[in-house]
């Protein structure tokens, strides 16, 4: 919901999610959130949902491909079979593999990262071509993420959005009086260097 107005501005997105999470945080809906039981009708709700909201040209449909949050080093990537079917129902749709890891490196809060793969395209394919597919693009862009990541080198990505900084509220209030003291300017960063 935050990155998709910066990346993709002119779309619409929308996406699944847990039926019963979602009566929990029913805010949710009014992102275009839709909700998806588990087992074999979650599948049909998924694929009619989906279908439906892509008949929009504007449209961008959200997924967590796995059907849960998990460990961005855990293999195999194994995805939720409804994708797979849904590139044979929607053969112009195109498939932008996103990685997103949560790192610490310097500051007290992690970095999102993300990274995209290669779009993927089926004109017409059989459900497992593309399930297999479609897991390799997830598979790549989550290595080529760990990789870039490893580095702690933030030139790697660009920055879409900024958090705060520091350690906390009292911690960083008294490193500001002190600095204030000592006439020195004061930054809550733990990096040392240009902002």
């Amino acid at each position: 919901m935050l990155i998709s107005p910066k990346l993709f501005p002119n779309r619409v997105g929308f996406g699944p999610m847990d039926a019963m999470q979602l009566q929990r945080y029913g805010l949710f809906k009014k992102f275009g959130v839709f909700g998806v039981e588990n087992g074999p009708r979650g599948g049909a709700q998924f694929l009619h949902a989906a279908r439906r909201g892509l008949s929009d040209p504007r449209a961008v449909l959200w997924i967590t491909a796995e059907g849960a949050f998990r460990d961005a080093r855990l293999r195999p990537v194994t995805l939720r079979p409804g994708l797979a079917h849904l590139a044979r129902h929607v053969p112009d749709a195109v498939f932008l593999p996103m990685a997103l890891d949560y790192v610490f490196w310097n500051e007290s809060r992690p970095e999102a990262l993300l990274r995209f793969g290669p779009p993927v395209q089926f004109a017409e394919s059989r459900v497992a071509m593309a399930h297999e597919t479609l897991e390799a693009a997830l598979t790549s862009a989550m290595d080529g993420l760990a990789d870039e990541s490893a580095t702690r080198d933030a030139a790697h990505f660009l920055t879409l959005l900024n958090g705060t900084a520091g350690t906390g509220l009292l911690y960083d209030s008294w490193r500001r009086m002190k600095a204030w003291t000592r006439g020195q300017s004061f930054s809550a960063r733990h990096e040392v260097g240009p902002p």
